[in-house]
């Protein structure tokens, strides 16, 4: 176990978090590239789990690549319309 002073409190820092996440992810659909962007299917809190987690947030989200990843492995995966 190893422990982080952090400049602000950890409530703080899991908002900051929260928001950079959502701001990267509107920055990345917002693009004129169609073939590229986040889509966010679930997006709602929870207070149990099966896991023994604490209260959060669940996300669910589909993320579309496109031009991101090298053409050998994009022609190894199938095609999205199909």
């Amino acid at each position: 176990e190893y422990r982080m002073v952090l400049p602000c409190t950890p409530e703080e820092y899991h908002l900051a978090q929260l928001y950079m996440v959502a701001k990267a992810s509107r920055e990345e659909t917002g693009k004129d590239n169609a073939q590229e962007g986040i889509e966010v299917l679930k997006n709602e809190p929870y207070e149990t789990n099966k896991f023994g987690m604490p209260p959060g947030q669940y996300t669910e989200k589909v993320f579309y690549l496109g031009t991101k990843i090298p053409s050998y492995i994009a022609a190894l995966l199938p095609d999205r319309e199909a």
